[in-house]
């Protein structure tokens, strides 16, 4: 199991639609392995959260260019490393 907090990972492409009022669409993957390590965060009690009390997670973007050559926006998704980290050394027992 990895040491470091599990990531969404996604891209946002120029949405093509005319039909649409996006400028940006896309998907955000998350393995399996890493869902459950995120459920096991958020259900610690240790998950750093809003003042109204919704999870934090930080987003990065990078601009990148695919192989056929259309321009994008790679994105990484994670939970604050540092509470990511207290929560999984917690013993559950």
């Amino acid at each position: 199991m990895s040491d470091y907090p599990p990531s969404f990972k996604g891209a946002l492409f120029d949405d093509t639609n005319t039909d649409s009022r996006r400028n940006l669409s896309g998907k955000v993957t998350i393995t399996p392995e890493d869902a459950a390590r995120l459920l096991g965060y958020i259900n610690s009690g240790n998950a750093e959260t809003t003042d109204e009390g919704e999870f934090l997670f930080y987003v990065s973007g990078y601009n990148k260019t695919s192989r056929n050559g259309n321009d994008y926006t790679f994105l990484s998704i994670q939970p604050p490393s540092k509470a990511f980290n207290a929560a999984a050394q917690e013993d559950p027992f």
